[in-house]
């Protein structure tokens, strides 16, 4: 289990007993459907805290626009997840493509690189800058996506103990904010939940799990991501051919055909 120190300024919301939490992301939600109305959507990576926040959604919003960023290089069982679900809950899914491929990305931009909340160049938010291959990969494709659904709100599975960089984005936003930059307002249910909290919330309401989990994987997304911390450990576990590969093209010693 990852263990990360929390930022004083957010140890109190985070060490609040598990009842007053789950009031807290029932306001959050139901406020942000009353305001927002069909104008709103829930962004999904199949992962343990996106499928939460959709759990929740749901028991409000059965039809609510579900917005899944195929990024071409998912690991399978994500995909495989991804189908499962949508059909045990009927999803109202939009599943995006990638623009440029991650290949592609890598060819035009290189391997994206480890984020570090100390890099010297900042968003405007203070937070390290988003890889180039993430935009096409998912970014742009989930503008559109949110288009053309009309919403004017997302729904995400954020947590604030994830990385130091959440944390931040947590004590100087909170749970809901607008971003100038697409218009949209990003809403944060569970900001305030840890990885344990999650976990045994999923266990007590038998809510499924991303079978990427229980093969010892911190995190689901893109499987050959090398701007996750200990991308080298997962995906060499998850997928030696793939990692030996990626190695070797980091390395500058593999050509793709």
């Amino acid at each position: 289990m990852r263990k990360l120190q929390i930022m004083p300024k957010l140890k109190e919301l985070v060490e609040v007993p598990m009842s007053v939490k789950l009031e807290l992301t029932d306001f959050v939600i139901d406020k942000q459907l009353r305001e927002l109305g069909h104008n709103i959507a829930v962004a999904w990576s199949g992962g343990k805290d996106s499928t939460l926040v959709l759990w929740f959604v749901l028991q409000r919003y059965p039809d609510i626009p579900v917005i899944f960023n195929n990024t071409g290089i998912e690991y399978p069982e994500t995909i495989a997840f991804v189908r499962e679900i949508t059909s045990a809950w009927s999803l109202n899914l939009f599943e995006t493509k990638p623009i440029k491929t991650f290949w592609q990305c890598v060819d035009e931009y290189g391997f994206p690189h480890v984020k570090n909340s100390r890099s010297k160049t900042k968003t405007a938010n203070g937070s390290a800058p988003t890889p180039r291959c993430c935009y096409w990969l998912k970014e742009r494709p989930a503008q559109l996506a949110y288009r053309e659904v009309k919403a004017k709100g997302i729904f995400t599975g954020i947590t604030a103990v994830e990385n130091r960089n959440r944390q931040l984005v947590a004590i100087q936003h909170g749970t809901c904010y607008r971003l100038k930059k697409t218009g949209l307002t990003q809403i944060h249910p569970i900001l305030y939940w840890t990885e344990n909290e999650v976990r045994q919330f999923h266990s007590d309401n038998n809510i499924p799990l991303n079978e990427v989990y229980s093969k010892g994987c911190d995190r689901c997304g893109c499987s050959c991501c090398t701007a996750f911390l200990s991308w080298e450990s997962q995906l060499s576990r998850m997928n030696p051919k793939l990692y030996a590969m990626v190695k070797l093209r980091k390395d500058g010693q593999y050509v793709m055909q």
